[in-house]
């Protein structure tokens, strides 16, 4: 138990010893790294737990206040135009998937056999068709400081069957047909 003690308030002075300012050669992801490699090092498990939790909130600290172009990371002040590096170019196209506009038309309609109700037929109303559609892809341009464009480009009509389907109910006064 002492050594556990011990090795819980040696947890800050050695963490501050083991993590360095991100302006140092090596990027935020390496001192995580080697921050973890130590903190599993120790045999008591409640230990390494406490270890592990500190060096994750120092890495998220060194990202979080990472202002060094090149160090991996597009921190505060860091943008496409002044540190690519890190923030990318800015220059990237969006596929936004295929949008269409249809349209239905009915091929035919038929009724089937009738159920007789006193003086009334109940016939259900089946239908089929065709499903028309103009389709269109959308892409979004993002450029490096500019409001990002959205082009349209047109890939064709497609047509598909639609298989028959139940329409609704008709009554017609009379004996039934079917």
């Amino acid at each position: 138990m002492m050594k556990a003690s011990l090795s819980l308030l040696m947890l800050p002075l050695a963490l501050a010893v083991l993590w360095a300012a991100p302006a140092q050669a090596y990027t935020c992801d390496d001192q995580l790294q080697d921050c973890l490699v130590w903190a599993w090092e120790d045999p008591e498990e409640r230990v390494r737990e406490l270890r592990e939790q500190e060096c994750h909130a120092q890495y998220n600290e060194c990202v979080n206040q990472s202002t060094v172009c090149g160090d991996g990371y597009c921190g505060m002040g860091e943008d496409c135009s002044n540190c690519s590096v890190d923030c990318g170019t800015g220059n990237y196209t969006y596929d936004n998937g295929v949008t269409s506009t249809c349209s239905y038309t009915m091929a035919r309609q038929w009724v089937t056999s009738g159920t007789q109700y006193g003086s009334y037929c109940e016939y259900p109303m089946y239908e089929d068709g065709y499903r028309t559609c103009q389709n269109y892809r959308k892409y979004t341009v993002y450029a490096c400081n500019a409001a990002p464009t959205t082009t349209t480009v047109y890939e064709g009509t497609s047509t598909h069957y639609v298989p028959p389907f139940f329409v609704g109910m008709v009554w017609e006064v009379g004996d039934c047909i079917h």
